[in-house]
């Protein structure tokens, strides 16, 4: 076809087109308006404008193309790269996510996800061609049935669930949800290793999305099942940010990048185009196209077709007759009328049908010899033609089927062209996508920023999903708080008279008379303007902050206070049972009395559960004791079995139950009710605090040293710890520190078949004998070792054993992991109280009288001559240390840096507080009815200290938390209510000892001091209470102390060493495939790292460029005002010393900024130049070199406030002043001074190096 006939064509076409269109305009024209209403009801979609044939698109289908094999070929195998990264990126962001890239799950690289994504998607996609799918298909199938199999059979798919969920549990215990541990399951995996049941679910998760995506992608795009998984993947991965790298993700957009332009691409071409909107008449390549599917029907297909039309026709006879049987059986019933004429005609058809007519019986007649004959080659003409017309159809049939495979094979082909292109397509994307992605993935260290608009809608269902990891399944037990009307409401220190009914709310059965604090409300700042303590409502971000670290399932202060003598004094904690209801554990060395306190609510309403301020609950409410037998945390009352009650810890040891609030039985629980009768024993808590710390930064250091041996070597290595293990010539186990010193011996089988664990002392060697069946202690003591003088030695007391060693020794691998989990607690519980408890009141007040304190703590000391005479010495008391803490990092998991080991800093520490609470005792007193003054500019506390001595409970809590925190020590107010007043108990119905009566008057607040490594402790600040809490009295009820289980733990197996051969055959083993790996990371990774090497010179090279231009421009400025008004040079121009001017001005600005000496709005010329002074005066004045030159001393002479001023001055004229304010040339050389000097110095010394590069490179501004 010539040119000039397509145009010709083409003009035709268009002018019937423009006369059709005329038509159609004009029929709408005469139809009735209804009709054209109910057209435009039925059909509102809006018709699409006709174009022109020479103005609309070409379609060219991929098919028409001449394409070579090998262009094919290359296409579908870019369709498989994108599939390829689309696979890998799922399953490196999702492995990511799950932590396996963690040394201590295994380390699984990228390099194994990417090879494992190679191989699924290459083995599907060879699956879905044609041409391979024979034995690909097959192939597959046995692969998958024998790993199946091999699975099923070697009881891995158990060992794989416990890996995975263990793995998970950490990842997420590491981001904070510290309740998910509860999820955890034993790490027991038979005879595999974490490592490859890691790397088999890595696999299996690069199968998983094979398995989704290559099979519904690879020969055209159907987006569902995809689309599915994908979404169910990223939306928990991205709503809760649990990616690490900004790899996986990078190669998710890019991979998904890529198959959304398939998508498009292959949907355009499988819809038949729009003939309006397209050209599909025009051809530009001469094709022949794919043979159009036959639509006759082969013989059996026929008769099929044939049956089922019978069976149809059947079906709708029947049916027809069922009508006609309910038609006629309503008419006969008198529900339908019918015509004379309906009723005759109906008994008409029903009487012929009732009576057939009858046809008559022939009898057959006698053939003749030859119409038999005849009739017999008829009949045999009859089966010649039957045969022929069978062997027809078969022929028939064979070319219908032989058609039918000609189309399939040119569909497929089609389809095999199509999906090539669109590989191009997607694989062209993906490379786009890939190179705009790469330098921010290479550049950003975090990961990427979330979109905000899609956060703040995750944020309801980031919160649900929040609530169910953290353990608050019983939200009624918070809604029941929340809405108390008392729950959040301030507490103000105004003191007022206060007046009490006696009511009985409460009743407290005890083993001993001890004051009980039960706890009901904590402050966690304090409002100065209005004298108030507030606490967190849900609003706050401290509140978020507690509830999105620790939930409700976990007290991080009881687990503190709990997990510090579980491990220096096990005894200390044991739990107590029924038996010793009556009894209690007494460890008044360490300030506290174990004993189980019973409470019932008599006339006290709401839903707040108030309990003893520390009590055995950590974040299990089953606990286990040593001697394995199970207890509860919260208890029926008198009783250990468990409570029917439930409550959650609603913030930071606020108990909320909405079951309390109707209860009449009453609850129980082992509390450690705190008493301070014992003089030292402040000393004794400080070592216990520091041995638990010192004993940590030992163990995390093994740990650490271990683990960074097995991620080198890829196994347990022997002594690479801070812990060595070796034997002695005799036989027995010498375990050492790192640096050689001898921790101690064991034998672990003696001749009388016991361990004895020897220990180096002072005096000499402490002995220790235990059970080996039971691991109970036999006997323990010490071995003196004579002195160089020979002098006898007294009795030695034999200490227990270390704590360090009963950890090593006799600490399973639950107990283990248990004191990790307090650890990691305590140090995110740390980082809250710190930002949280800590706030001061900004009181002068306040801040007067502590240091008065201080400076006038004193002790006496006594000192006696030669003559008996007695001297009296005051001594200044040293609280130099009272506030220093441990040190942790700044970061979750805010793990400790450095620990206390000294215990003078908690002795000091309880020193000051009581000095405070003695001071309070001595110079204010208590009364419910004080001293109201209306003392103008004061609060409550500040009238209490300053003016009227005078208050209550209130008052002086209040005012010791302020003045601690005022010292530099974490402290908070405390609210709820003080059971003491015990008395006897001998009725029938009573579960203890001692009984008190909790009344309206009991209410009470008291004060909680931090302490690193063991948390809250509590303190009295009330002179009412105080010798019930510090003052021993022979009144007091002696403690018994029941025979508890011993506070010896289980030893764990002998650990399985490996010979010196078996070590150096794993770590050749270990080379040889880092080796292998090596190379495939390198394979991977030139090319990126090539790239991105040349992005960043690139960039680098255009910053620095631009940043020297900008620096060379500003020491031109600088030389242009040094050089100007000197001798032989010719003066400039008014108008460029003004440009000049201002141009320094702008440079000093930003300099200035930068010092922190920016101007103020309104500020005078002259103050600004006071200011900038102040704040510079150290880096304006320099001393003169009496051997420089003139030149050299111009420029190191100082420059005075009224050089500033001026240089001020003329700056603001050359801004300001217009075109005949007055600039002489001369003063320029004191700007550039002026300039130099704060360059050179000030900004060099003041702006650290991070801040100048990116003022010079990228900001381009100094």
């Amino acid at each position: 076809m010539s040119a000039e006939d397509l145009k010709n064509n083409i003009s035709s076409v268009n002018a019937e087109e423009t006369a059709t269109s005329d038509e159609k305009k004009e029929r709408r024209k005469r139809k009735p308006r209804t009709a054209r209403k109910t057209k435009k009801a039925a059909k509102p979609k809006k018709q699409k404008t006709l174009l022109p044939l020479l103005k609309r698109p070409l379609v060219c289908p991929p098919e028409a193309a001449d394409r070579t094999d090998g262009s094919v070929i290359l296409g579908w195998i870019a369709r498989a790269a994108v599939l390829f990264v689309a696979v890998f990126g799922m399953t490196l962001l999702v492995c990511d996510a799950l932590g396996f890239n963690k040394a201590e799950l295994g380390n699984v690289g990228a390099g194994f996800i990417a090879l494992c994504s190679l191989i699924f998607t290459a083995l599907l996609a060879l699956c879905t061609l044609s041409a391979t799918r024979r034995f690909a298909i097959p192939a597959v199938c046995l692969l998958l049935a024998g790993g199946l199999v091999y699975m099923a059979t070697g009881n891995v798919f158990t060992y794989l669930y416990r890996a995975v969920l263990n793995g998970i549990v950490e990842h997420f215990y590491s981001f904070g949800y510290l309740s998910i541990i509860q999820y955890a399951q034993p790490q027991e995996y038979g005879g595999y290793t974490l490592h490859g049941l890691t790397m088999l679910a890595a696999a299996l998760l690069s199968l998983l999305y094979s398995l989704a995506y290559v099979p519904f992608l690879m020969r055209r795009t159907r987006i569902a099942v995809p689309a599915a998984v994908s979404v169910l993947t990223l939306v928990p991965v991205f709503v809760y940010n649990l990616t690490r790298s900004n790899w996986g993700v990078s190669l998710v957009i890019a991979g998904f990048s890529g198959v959304l332009v398939m998508c498009v691409y292959d949907r355009f071409y499988q819809r038949r185009q729009d003939p309006d909107e397209f050209d599909t008449e025009t051809c530009v390549f001469e094709t022949e196209g794919a043979p159009a599917m036959p639509e006759e029907l082969t013989s059996r297909e026929q008769r099929r077709h044939d049956r089922k039309a019978a069976k149809a026709a059947e079906k709708a006879a029947r049916k027809l007759e069922r009508a006609e049987k309910r038609h006629r059986s309503r008419r006969l019933r008198g529900k339908e009328k019918i015509s004379a004429d309906e009723d005759i005609s109906d008994y008409f058809s029903r009487r012929h049908s009732a009576k057939p007519e009858k046809k008559p019986r022939v009898r057959p007649e006698k053939q003749t010899p030859e119409a038999r004959a005849a009739q017999k080659a008829q009949k045999a003409e009859a089966r010649r033609i039957r045969k022929a017309e069978k062997l027809e159809a078969r022929r028939r049939d064979r070319d219908i089927l032989a058609a039918r495979r000609q189309a399939r094979a040119g569909a497929r082909q089609i389809t095999l062209l199509r999906a090539s292109s669109g590989g191009y397509a997607g694989a062209a994307m993906l490379l786009v996508a890939l190179i705009i992605l790469l330098i921010p993935t290479v550049t950003t260290k975090e990961n990427f920023r979330i979109i905000e608009a899609i956060d703040e809608k995750m944020d309801y269902y980031r919160e649900y999903v929040t609530a169910l990891l953290m353990g608050d399944d019983p939200l009624l037990d918070e809604l029941a708080y929340e809405g108390g009307a008392d729950s959040f409401a301030p507490r103000s220190t105004e003191p007022q008279h206060l007046s009490y009914t006696g009511i009985k709310l409460m009743q407290v059965e005890a083993p001993a008379a001890y004051p009980i604090y039960l706890r009901g409300w904590t402050a966690t700042d304090y409002d100065s303007e209005t004298g108030a303590w507030v606490t967190a409502s849900p609003e706050t971000d401290t509140f978020k902050s507690y509830r999105a670290t620790f939930g409700t399932a976990i007290d991080p202060a009881e687990t503190m206070f709990y997990g510090v003598f579980k491990y220096v004094s096990p005894s200390s904690v044991a739990d107590i049972a029924f038996e010793q209801n009556r009894y209690t554990n007494s460890m008044s060395k360490y300030g506290f009395i174990a004993m189980q306190v019973n409470m019932k609510r008599l006339n006290l309403s709401g839903h707040l559960v108030y309990m003893p301020s520390f009590t055995n609950r950590r974040y299990s409410p089953t606990v286990t004791t040593l001697g394995g037998k199970d207890t509860f945390a919260l208890r029926a009352y008198g009783s250990s079995e468990a409570s029917k009650l439930t409550y959650v810890n609603y913030f930071d040891g606020i108990y909320t139950g909405y079951r309390f609030a109707k209860d009449a039985d009453g609850y129980a629980s082992v509390a450690y009710v705190t008493s301070m009768k014992n003089a030292g024993f402040y000393k004794n808590l400080a070592e216990a605090i520091v041995q638990f710390n010192a004993d940590r930064m030992l163990i995390e250091k093994d740990k650490a040293a271990r683990e960074e041996a097995r991620r080198l070597y890829g196994v347990e290595v022997k002594n690479s710890g801070e812990f060595r293990t070796e034997t002695d010539e005799t036989g027995n186990y010498v375990i050492t520190l790192s640096d050689g010193s001898v921790l101690y011996t064991v034998t672990y089988n003696d001749p009388d078949g016991h361990m004895v664990i020897r220990v180096p002392v002072s005096a000499g060697t402490a002995v220790y004998t235990y059970d080996l069946n039971t691991n109970t202690l036999i006997s323990k003591k010490t071995e003196v070792t004579p002195s160089a003088d020979d002098e006898e030695t007294g009795y030695v007391a034999t200490a227990d054993l270390p704590t360090l060693i009963r950890y090593l020794e006799f600490y399973s691998e639950a107990e283990k992991e248990a004191l990790t989990q307090t650890w990691r607690i305590s140090d995110y519980y740390t980082h809250f109280v710190y930002d949280t408890y800590t706030d001061k009141a900004d009181s002068k007040v306040i801040s007067a009288l502590v240091k008065k304190i201080i400076a006038e703590a004193h002790t006496v000391s006594i000192e006696y001559t030669d003559e008996g005479e007695e001297i009296r010495t005051d001594v200044p008391k040293d609280f130099s240390r009272a506030a220093e803490h441990c040190v942790y990092s700044d970061k979750a998991p805010y793990s400790m840096v450095t620990a206390v080991t000294d215990t003078e800093v908690y002795e000091q520490r309880h020193r000051l507080v009581m000095e405070f609470i003695n001071w309070l005792k001595d110079n204010c007193t208590y009364t419910i009815t004080p001293t109201l003054s209306d003392a103008e500019g004061y609060d409550g506390v500040e009238k209490f200290l300053e003016i009227t001595h005078e208050g209550y409970c209130v008052q002086f809590a209040s005012a010791l938390t302020l003045m601690l925190r005022e010292a530099g020590i974490p402290a908070r107010y405390v609210e709820g209510y003080i059971a003491s007043d015990f008395t006897r108990s001998y009725g029938k119905e009573s579960v203890s000892n001692y009984i008190s009566y909790v009344r309206d008057s009991s209410a009470h607040a008291w004060v909680e001091v931090w302490y690193d490594g063991i948390g809250w402790v509590q303190y009295e600040a009330t002179p009412t209470y105080y010798s019930d809490m510090y003052e021993y009295r022979t009144s007091d009820p002696v403690p018994v102390t029941p025979i508890g289980p011993s506070g010896d733990d289980e030893s764990d197996e002998d650990d399985i060493t490996l010979t010196d051969e078996e070590i150096a055959e794993l770590i050749r083993q270990q080379q040889l495939a880092e080796r292998r790996r090596m190379i495939i990371r390198i394979v991977v990774a030139a090319a990126v790292i090539l790239a991105v090497a040349a992005a960043v010179l690139a960039v680098f090279l255009i910053l620095r460029r631009g940043a020297r231009k900008k620096a060379a421009e500003r020491e031109a400025i600088i030389s242009k005002l040094e050089a100007a008004g000197k001798r032989g040079e010719a003066p400039m121009p008014t108008g460029e010393v003004r440009v000049l001017v201002r141009r320094f001005a702008d440079m000093l600005s930003s300099l200035l900024a930068e010092l922190g000496c920016a101007p103020k709005d309104g500020e005078f010329r002259e103050d600004y130049a006071g200011r900038i002074y102040g704040g510079l005066e150290a880096f304006l004045r320099a001393s003169e070199d009496p051997a420089g030159s003139g030149e050299q001393k111009t420029l190191m002479r100082d420059i005075t406030l009224a050089e500033l001023t001026r240089d001020l001055d003329l700056i603001a004229a050359a801004e300001f002043g217009g075109e005949s304010a007055t600039l002489p040339e001369s003063a320029l050389p004191a700007l550039a001074l002026l300039w130099c000097r704060l360059y050179g110095t000030a900004y060099r010394r003041r702006v650290s190096a991070p801040r100048r590069f990116v003022l010079f490179y990228l900001k381009q501004t100094l």
